[in-house]
């Protein structure tokens, strides 16, 4: 008996005994909470919420670049160094095959899935939008002769990716990337992506936001314009931008994969994301890992897994099978829902805890101040305040709440060292964390200076953001 063989041997036992022991039926844990949070009497008041995070309470610099990174909330830093602190304290097999880390896991998925109307099979807890990206850009079959059509506004992991995969020679598919004006309506950008589909099209790949513009696309009609086309078109959003801004609605949105990082928007845990998988389309993307995760099982124990579907009892659908199976090394039977997408090895487990803790401050905040829409909401009307009183004849960013949201982006034509010393006086002179740098706009480079305020902010702080940016672009402005 080989090693490899023994030591799975081993650790299937510990994980069937663990569910044997019953996991029992996890609650839809957010919904269950809600009857215990009061409404605020002015749900348009949010001084409660940046005292949330630690920032608040030290006067180093006012945070306002969620499109690279959040803080996180005070309760998920907590929860980290404390599942992080238990793991140091005991890490036996015995405690990480437990219940305790398989009820973590499916009430993050739960609690991200409510969030996003998903099913939890259709969740998996990956590293960040970058990984879930990449699981996609691999993970889809193409062959030669194919098209991936692409906005030429994504972010480099939905963009270099696809051509470093084409680098490789496997698939000699042609990429095509989409244009589209700063000053178009949204049925212009449905009909730009329209007349690029032909035949040969096999994937519609794009962010939902920019991050280098602000830009929102349409994505359900977008999707439903390419579904219409051809069924088997493949379309991915990288909602990066999205994901703890707006309201989503995965199955009403349409699209085929959806990606996310918990260290933007949603204000979680450093190295946690998604990767939303349509029931239907799980089977015909395979994984870029495929590692041994206690916490999940392994995919090679010869037992065929549930199809991707409703869950007919919470927490069914991620229970081992409690009969014996038969080990193959010829054959893999792939998990059958977004599990296949987690086989990522050894991780930081802490992180799975606080994505729970992260989901419910969510739910509560919103729970609190008007109800599903409430953090969508406030961000636009950070958002708008900083346009408005920010200098307007600079601002990239459409005006329109339709085609943009908590991403606002300023042109600053000025040098490479203009841009450096810009970008050290918003945070050393101005006390604002946001960013200055120069990207690729219609071909050719643009300065930009890019800020986005979140729940965590005051209108106070948006006053003085715009107060900076006219100080720091505009020629004789008062600061």
């Amino acid at each position: 008996m080989s090693e490899t063989f023994s030591r799975r041997r081993f650790l299937r036992g510990a994980a069937a005994t663990a569910a044997a022991t019953a996991l029992a039926p996890a609650p839809l844990l957010l919904t269950q909470e809600r009857p215990d949070v009061a409404a605020r009497s002015d749900v348009n008041d949010w001084r409660d919420v940046p005292p949330m995070f630690s920032y608040f309470t030290k006067p180093v610099a006012v945070p306002m670049n969620a499109a690279n990174l959040c803080p996180a909330f005070m309760e998920v830093t907590q929860k980290v160094a404390a599942e992080l602190a238990a793991m140091d304290d005991d890490c036996s097999l015995n405690r990480r095959t437990s219940d305790v880390y398989r009820r973590a896991m499916h009430q993050a998925r739960v609690g991200i899935a409510f969030a996003l109307n998903a099913m939890p099979q259709e969740i998996a807890l990956v590293r960040n939008a970058s990984a879930a990206n990449n699981t996609i850009v691999n993970g889809v079959t193409l062959r030669d002769g194919d098209e991936v059509l692409l906005w030429d506004d994504n972010h480099e992991t939905n963009d270099s990716s696809w051509v470093v995969r084409r680098q490789r020679g496997v698939a000699r598919f042609e990429i095509k990337r989409v244009n589209i004006p700063l000053s178009a309506g949204v049925a212009q950008i449905v009909d730009i992506f329209r007349r690029a589909i032909t035949p040969r099209t096999r994937v519609i790949s794009f962010s939902e936001i920019s991050n280098h513009t602000g830009m929102r696309l349409p994505s359900k009609q977008i999707a439903a314009m390419a579904h219409n086309v051809r069924r088997d078109i493949f379309v991915h959003v990288d909602g990066a931008q999205s994901w703890g801004a707006l309201a989503l609605d995965l199955h009403d949105m349409g699209c085929d994969s959806f990606s996310g990082s918990g260290h933007k928007w949603p204000c979680g845990p450093r190295e946690s994301g998604i990767l939303y998988v349509r029931c239907e389309r799980v089977e015909q993307l395979w994984p870029n890992i495929v590692a041994y995760d206690i916490n999940i099982d392994a995919p090679c124990w010869g037992q065929p897994q549930p199809q991707c579907g409703p869950m007919r009892v919470a927490g069914e659908a991620f229970l081992l099978p409690e009969d014996d199976v038969t080990e193959s090394a010829d054959v893999c039977h792939l998990f059958n829902d977004a599990r296949r997408f987690e086989l990522l090895g050894q991780r930081n487990d802490a992180t799975i805890f606080a994505m729970t803790t992260m989901a419910r401050l969510h739910d509560r905040i919103e729970a609190t101040h008007g109800g599903r829409g409430a953090v969508e909401r406030r961000i636009a009307a950070l958002a708008r305040r900083l346009k408005e009183k920010g200098p307007t004849s600079l601002l990239l960013t459409p005006m329109s709440p339709e085609l943009s949201h908590g991403v606002v982006v300023f042109r600053a034509d000025k040098s490479a060292q203009e841009l450096r010393r810009i970008f050290q006086e918003l945070y050393g002179r101005f006390g604002i964390a946001g960013n200055v740098t120069t990207v690729m706009l219609n071909g050719r480079p643009q300065g930009i200076l890019r800020l986005c305020p979140h729940i965590y902010n005051t209108e106070e702080q948006v006053d003085h953001a715009a107060s900076a940016v006219r100080a720091l672009l505009v020629p004789g402005a008062a600061s």
